[in-house]
């Protein structure tokens, strides 16, 4: 689901600002522009599908969702997005993460959702989303809740992903020091 690619602006696993729910945004917020500035440098240079403002430090309810190559639909941003509506059917697919480089694993998510949001007006929208685009909804929503793709999978197969997770949170100690 996310290239490979690095970007080192970006918050890996073990960074505590992953794990903070993020405060609500209001359309004309102060730095807001500079933070979408960011966030479309990053998905430019990393190629990812979405991307949560607490993945580049700010802890607010922004997302970028960037799924050009498979929906003719131009990335964008939503603001304090949530999800309103999910579909009792459940799809399990390969999920990756630019905070959780390097893995990648199946993960169930509800197959169709309606979020709630803002756009950048201001303007309250909603979102009626199936199959990719849902599933992206639900993996950028999750960051901003402070819950990462890992902590979706069952206990047996997160304890296999802990010597890897370890390895991610001393990069993370390192980066910081």
């Amino acid at each position: 689901m996310e290239k490979e690619s690095r970007d080192s602006r970006v918050r890996i696993y073990g960074d505590p600002v992953l794990r903070k729910k993020t405060e609500p945004v209001r359309h004309d917020a102060k730095g807001l522009q500079k933070t979408l500035k960011l966030m479309n440098e990053v998905i430019d240079s990393t190629g990812g599908v979405g991307l949560a403002a607490n993945q580049v430090g700010v802890s607010k309810k922004i997302v970028l969702i960037n799924v050009e190559d498979y929906y003719k639909l131009p990335r964008f941003f939503l603001l304090n997005p949530e999800v309103i509506f999910s579909g009792d059917a459940l799809e399990e697919e390969e999920e990756g993460c630019l905070s959780v480089p390097g893995i990648t694993v199946p993960v169930k998510r509800n197959l169709e959702v309606i979020v709630k949001a803002l756009d950048l007006n201001g303007r309250e929208t909603e979102i009626k989303a199936d199959k990719l685009l849902a599933r992206v909804l639900q993996h950028e929503i999750d960051h901003l809740n402070g819950i990462l793709f890992v902590n979706r999978l069952a206990e047996e197969e997160f304890r296999k992903l802990k010597p890897a997770l370890r390895e991610l949170q001393k990069a993370a100690k390192k980066k910081k020091t």
